[in-house]
């Protein structure tokens, strides 16, 4: 199966460039529905004309993003070395409030850039 969805500039250069190997999102409706193996197209915003194709390879799942920045390396994520999860949690807090994250749980989507 092949899912859309979104990026910011920096985000989508972090994946072009191979340094980002999860996407962290809300594990909403449109996110149960990814599973290893599928593909995800990723368009730039705010234009979404420049596009990447990546490989699901796993989806990490979790109550709340401090638990699941605490089972990884937050750097494969995008955040810089040193960052703590706290730092990280708070970071993604600006895009999903807590209610949500209590109602739906977190994923880090690990993904494969396909050159």
């Amino acid at each position: 199966m092949i899912h859309q969805m979104k990026l910011n500039s920096w985000a989508f250069n972090q994946i072009s460039n191979g340094s980002k190997k999860y996407e962290v999102r809300l594990y909403d409706e449109k996110r149960r529905k990814i599973k290893a193996g599928d593909k995800i197209v990723f368009s730039e915003l705010p234009t979404l004309e420049n596009k990447i194709e990546v490989e699901v390879l796993n989806l990490v799942v979790a109550n709340s993003f401090i638990q699941l920045f605490e089972m990884f390396n937050p750097v494969l994520a995008g955040w810089k070395e040193g960052d703590s999860s706290n730092k990280c949690a708070e970071d993604m807090s600006k895009y999903y409030t807590t209610e949500d994250q209590k109602k739906y749980g977190v994923v880090a989507i690990e993904i494969e850039l396909n050159e």
